[in-house]
């Protein structure tokens, strides 16, 4: 499929989202300023191209189909991928290339020296609280959302072995380097 047909199918399913969510055709084109014939010739050509119908037009509004609401489900799926890429550039955009970096209190084994050598365009924030971060260091599994990622690793301070975990936010490529270099300096 080419980039324009492409376009083309994701803009119709933006439209059919507003659609089912304003119940209406009609509402749905005034919200996103078109006609809303055209939106409704749009919908029917939007059906064909994909080979079914997506909802009963009524006199009150329409209504779903029951492959309506399946393309529904699919289509809101794609809205929160999207919305995450919207997230992680507004987030690229506002942190620069900072990493906010959460350590305990009591333990330091990073040697920021030898990261600036190594990644001289990015810059750490550390945290000792815990608080919105990139990377963090627990002693104790965190749970945290989907956004990130947590290993475990075992570590040596002095003569004592202990388990930490380390958690890095997904998507964020400063944050994924910041988390191979702590991993690094763990073996």
């Amino acid at each position: 499929m080419s980039v324009k047909n492409r376009l083309i199918l994701l803009k119709n399913l933006l439209y059919f989202m507003a659609i089912a969510r304003t119940g209406s055709i009609s509402r749905a084109a005034m919200q996103n300023g078109i006609k809303a014939a055209n939106l409704s010739r749009m919908m029917k050509e939007f059906e064909n191209a994909i080979g079914c119908s997506l909802f009963y037009r009524k006199s009150t509004g329409i209504e779903l189909t029951r492959e309506g609401y399946l393309v529904l489900e699919e289509a809101k799926r794609l809205e929160d991928e999207v919305e995450e890429l919207e997230y992680y550039a507004v987030l690229k955009n506002a942190s620069g290339n900072h990493v906010s970096l959460y350590l305990p209190s009591n333990l330091c084994f990073m040697d920021l020296e030898k990261f600036y050598q190594t990644y001289p365009n990015i810059q750490i924030d550390i945290k000792k609280d815990v608080c919105s971060f990139d990377v963090g260091v627990f002693y104790e599994e965190p749970f945290l959302s989907k956004d990130f990622i947590t290993t475990k690793h075992q570590i040596r301070q002095g003569n004592i072995e202990q388990i930490i975990w380390i958690a890095y936010r997904d998507k964020h490529v400063e944050a994924t380097a910041v988390y191979d270099f702590i991993v690094s300096c763990l073996i």
